[in-house]
């Protein structure tokens, strides 16, 4: 349900790998995909991977929230 990578080890294609296992499943599967991020760089890492912005909501001061889909790509 949740993937991580420890700051000191990002950049390294490590939660691209960890992304990539789920997203093979989903697509031999032909399932969509979505996520929830509140961080303005996940966005630009996701759109990498196919996934696009549905929802954009700020909130709080200073806070937003994206919604994002992927369609199966097999």
């Amino acid at each position: 349900m949740v993937i991580g990578v420890e700051p000191e080890f990002q950049g390294q294609g490590i939660g691209s790998r960890l992304l990539q296992v789920g997203l093979n499943r989903a697509d031999d599967e032909r399932r969509e995909c979505f996520l929830e991020t509140v961080t303005a760089a996940d966005v630009e890492f996701y759109k990498k991977h196919n996934f696009d912005v549905v929802l954009n909501r700020g909130f709080g001061v200073n806070s937003q929230y994206w919604l994002m889909t992927r369609a199966p790509l097999k």
